[in-house]
């Protein structure tokens, strides 16, 4: 409990120039009850985030969620073909190399990655290799020209 000297060097700290001591009551009063109220939805919220069941989503659906619908058609297709959208695949690439996942990589990472991950790092992938169009979105790997390359040498 702050003695009544305390309490005056405080409220003095928080006083600007020509700023009543009234003012800077209901100034810490303010600020006192929006941290009160914060703390009140903050707990309220943790309490039904952790009873809340837990909602998956698939790797289709977040790679839908990336991409335009032109785009996703193409990288369904194209994944739809190397991999079956299986996250475990493995394929071996004229018996000299592994590929895992489902964007089919050499990247031995990709065996411990889970499916949302393989997404992003095919993703990336695509961009680097068949680069950028640009959407009303923004700007998203070129999935389709990654679609062709692969309908013309069967891989990408």
């Amino acid at each position: 409990m702050l003695n009544k000297l305390d309490k005056g060097i405080t409220l003095r700290r928080l006083e600007q120039p020509n700023c009543s001591e009234r003012t800077v009551k209901r100034l810490v009063r303010s600020i006192a009850i929006v941290l009160g109220s914060a703390l009140c939805f903050s707990v309220g919220s943790a309490s039904t985030a952790t009873t809340a069941p837990t909602k998956y989503i698939s790797s289709k659906e977040y790679a839908q969620g990336q991409l335009t619908n032109k785009n996703y058609k193409c990288l369904s297709i194209l994944y739809g073909k190397e991999s079956g959208w299986n996250w475990k695949a493995v394929g071996n690439l004229n018996g000299k190399h592994h590929v895992y996942g489902i964007p089919q990589g050499k990247s031995e990472w990709l065996k411990d990655a889970n499916p949302l991950e393989q997404i992003d790092w095919g993703l990336r992938y695509i961009s680097h290799r068949y680069g950028l169009v640009r959407t009303i979105e923004g700007m998203q790997p070129d999935t389709c020209k990654a679609l062709q390359h692969w309908k013309i040498h069967g891989w990408h």
